[in-house]
């Protein structure tokens, strides 16, 4: 199974949270990714990346907005 890494923003810290984790496919994994970014009011951003390739970026204000890169 793929090993995914999320880097999360949080406006309560200078440096993005590393979440790493296990998925079956990239559209769980960006499901994954984004239920870690609504779960706080405190994250503002997720960018989802694969070996080194991203996958998803996303910022609850709609600024860089993106949808999964397939």
């Amino acid at each position: 199974m793929p090993h995914y890494s999320a880097l999360i923003e949080d406006d309560r810290y200078t440096v993005p949270t590393l979440v790493l984790f296990e998925a079956p496919g990239e559209a769980e994994a960006c499901r994954i990714a984004l239920g870690h970014l609504h779960e706080s009011d405190h994250h503002r951003a997720v960018e989802l990346v694969l070996d080194e390739r991203p996958i998803l970026h996303r910022r609850k204000d709609g600024l860089g907005a993106g949808e999964p890169a397939h």
